[in-house]
């Protein structure tokens, strides 16, 4: 099995096979606090030669640079996700109006910058949006049971030890509907976040 994938619960990263020390060396964050409405995401197919753009609130140019697979070693920002190598950049999106999308640039300073529209090289999802765009997600069972409903007082479910992955299928406020395959086929509903609109899943980008 050559399979490889990342999990981000905040910033928590895992892999299987063939993984970098670079990658293990990372420390993990047990949780994240979800501040915005949702994500900005740079759309794949992008065209790689051109550069992407970071403005002030004035409209000068603040930082400028091509997404490259040595992208994350230059430390010219701090989005909420980067991963060259599978082309994953990620900002925590702050709103928009006609000409710019308005992110934070920075997570650990909270800068902010904005991004042109006309670019068309990102696009905005919410949470709810994001999070069924991803390939599958994990979650602890014991703090963040299934259930066969998505309301706390439903009955439990319970999945199989060997679960390999959960996919997710729909979102219903603060629940997420997964379904899995092996060892054999099951669904459930987990919290995503919590009424501190912390995150309660682990979300993988890659598999």
């Amino acid at each position: 099995m050559n399979q490889f994938f990342l999990s981000v619960r905040g910033m928590k990263f895992k892999a299987l096979l063939f993984v970098s020390l670079t990658l293990l060396a990372l420390s993990p964050v047990t949780a994240q606090h979800l501040y915005t409405k949702g994500v900005l995401i740079m759309k794949q197919g992008n065209d790689l030669t051109k550069p992407i753009t970071i403005y002030d609130s004035g409209g000068n140019v603040t930082k400028k640079f091509v997404f490259t697979d040595d992208f994350d070693k230059s430390r010219i920002i701090n989005p909420l996700l980067s991963w060259a190598e599978y082309l994953l950049l990620i900002f925590n999106y702050l709103g928009e109006n006609k000409k710019y999308y308005k992110a934070v640039i920075d997570e650990k300073k909270k800068h902010v910058g904005y991004i042109l529209k006309r670019d068309k090289q990102f696009r905005y999802e919410s949470w709810p949006e994001h999070i069924m765009t991803l390939p599958t997600v994990d979650f602890n069972a014991d703090e963040n049971p299934l259930r066969n409903q998505p309301n706390e007082h439903a009955g439990l479910v319970k999945a199989p030890k060997k679960v390999e992955f959960y996919y997710p299928k729909q979102v219903v406020g603060d629940w997420l509907k997964v379904v899995w395959d092996t060892p054999r086929k099951g669904v459930g509903w987990v919290k995503w976040k919590d009424k501190h609109n912390d995150l309660l899943i682990e979300r993988f980008y890659v598999m």
